[in-house]
């Protein structure tokens, strides 16, 4: 009962996560399809580059902030749950990486190649999860997602480029941003382990944005 309610706090976690994600995902898809129209590519790498960075700052947050979201939306005593936020959270944030670059795909009419590889990566992924889940508990669940996603993410990636539109990435921004966020994902339970370090990363935010905005 408590590994399932423990599931079902972070499912329910990412789902609000996904729900948002894919709101603002839905905002820019025909900003994205109008300027991949007129070929302005600078301004779909822009776009795409700021929703990165949106994207990572967001799922930072929610990282940083683990313990009072679970202890939200579960209670003080489902607190073992909060471990497995952080790489769930990497999971989402592959996932709305993948879902941009699915916008230009379904520009290009070139979405059959995508689903497929999209289905073999589901279907994989689906198979390590029973295989694995008997032996190393439901921990490794958001390893497998995360996992799924960065592959999902590279076969997209790719396809992009090979249609022709490699200009509309700025694959070193955002392959920064990724090395950024995989970092963080590492150190959170450092952050959770040491409650004062946390205090302090979290003045040390509070700060830098009170003297950016």
């Amino acid at each position: 009962p408590e590994t399932a309610a423990i599931i079902s706090i972070i499912t329910s976690i990412m789902n609000l996560l996904t729900i948002l994600f894919q709101s603002v995902t839905g905002a820019m898809t025909t900003y994205i399809m109008d300027n991949l129209e007129t070929k302005d590519y600078s301004k779909v790498k822009s776009c795409l580059t700021l929703l990165a960075v949106g994207s990572a700052v967001i799922s930072c947050g929610l990282i940083i902030f683990g313990p009072e979201v679970v202890r939200i939306i579960g209670g003080s005593k489902y607190a073992s749950a909060v471990s497995l936020i952080p790489v769930s959270v990497l999971a989402i944030f592959f996932q709305i990486l993948t879902s941009s670059l699915a916008i230009i795909l379904t520009y290009d009419k070139n979405v059959v190649k995508t689903a497929i590889y999209t289905s073999i990566i589901a279907i994989v992924s689906v198979i390590l999860k029973v295989m694995l889940l008997k032996d190393c508990g439901y921990e490794i669940l958001p390893v497998i997602n995360a996992s799924a996603f960065i592959m999902t993410l590279i076969v997209n990636s790719i396809l992009v480029c090979k249609a022709g539109y490699k200009t509309c990435i700025d694959f070193k921004k955002v392959l920064g941003i990724v090395i950024l966020m995989v970092g963080f994902t590492l150190i959170a339970p450092i952050l959770y382990k040491y409650q004062m370090l946390r205090y302090i990363v979290i003045g040390l935010i509070v700060v830098a944005f009170t003297i950016v905005l």
